[in-house]
Protein backbone atom coordinates (compact mmCIF):
# COMPACT_ATOMS: atom_id res chain seq x y z
CA UNK A 1 0.00 0.00 0.00
CA UNK A 2 1.04 3.55 -0.51
CA UNK A 3 0.01 7.04 0.54
CA UNK A 4 2.08 9.56 -1.41
CA UNK A 5 0.55 12.46 0.54
CA UNK A 6 1.66 11.01 3.90
CA UNK A 7 -1.67 11.87 5.55
CA UNK A 8 -2.38 8.29 6.68
CA UNK A 9 0.46 8.15 9.19
CA UNK A 10 3.05 5.39 9.44
CA UNK A 11 1.70 2.96 12.06
CA UNK A 12 0.74 -0.37 10.41
CA UNK A 13 -0.72 -2.07 13.50
CA UNK A 14 -0.20 -5.01 15.84
CA UNK A 15 0.22 -8.65 14.81
CA UNK A 16 -0.50 -11.66 17.05
CA UNK A 17 0.44 -15.20 16.00
CA UNK A 18 -0.18 -18.64 17.49
CA UNK A 19 0.86 -22.18 16.55
CA UNK A 20 -0.14 -25.59 17.84
CA UNK A 21 1.79 -28.74 16.87
CA UNK A 22 0.90 -32.33 17.65
CA UNK A 23 2.56 -35.60 16.68
CA UNK A 24 -0.14 -37.86 15.22
CA UNK A 25 2.43 -40.64 14.72
CA UNK A 26 5.51 -39.93 16.88
CA UNK A 27 8.55 -38.87 14.77
CA UNK A 28 6.64 -39.71 11.54
CA UNK A 29 3.52 -37.53 11.08
CA UNK A 30 2.94 -34.12 12.65
CA UNK A 31 -0.16 -31.90 12.51
CA UNK A 32 0.23 -28.11 12.77
CA UNK A 33 -2.43 -25.41 13.17
CA UNK A 34 -1.44 -21.74 12.71
CA UNK A 35 -3.39 -18.54 13.25
CA UNK A 36 -2.68 -14.83 12.89
CA UNK A 37 -4.58 -11.65 13.75
CA UNK A 38 -3.57 -8.23 12.44
CA UNK A 39 -5.14 -5.27 14.23
CA UNK A 40 -4.76 -2.59 11.57
CA UNK A 41 -3.22 0.69 12.60
CA UNK A 42 -3.95 4.10 11.15
CA UNK A 43 -1.92 3.59 7.97
CA UNK A 44 -3.54 0.27 7.03
CA UNK A 45 -7.02 1.70 7.70
CA UNK A 46 -6.70 5.19 6.18
CA UNK A 47 -4.40 4.86 3.14
CA UNK A 48 -6.25 5.63 -0.13
CA UNK A 49 -5.97 2.03 -1.43
CA UNK A 50 -6.49 0.27 1.94
CA UNK A 51 -8.96 -2.63 1.97
CA UNK A 52 -11.96 -2.22 4.31
CA UNK A 53 -12.04 -3.55 7.87
CA UNK A 54 -10.06 -3.13 11.05
CA UNK A 55 -8.83 -6.74 11.33
CA UNK A 56 -7.12 -9.24 9.06
CA UNK A 57 -7.34 -12.92 10.00
CA UNK A 58 -5.28 -15.80 8.63
CA UNK A 59 -5.34 -19.49 9.43
CA UNK A 60 -3.67 -22.61 8.08
CA UNK A 61 -3.10 -26.24 8.90
CA UNK A 62 -0.31 -28.55 7.78
CA UNK A 63 0.62 -32.19 7.88
CA UNK A 64 4.33 -33.02 7.84
CA UNK A 65 5.53 -36.53 7.08
CA UNK A 66 9.09 -37.57 7.92
CA UNK A 67 10.66 -40.54 6.13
Amino acid sequence: MRDASGRSGDFAGHQIEARIRYWLVPTRLRFELDGLLLAKGRFLRDAPNAPPGEWTRYGSFNLTASF
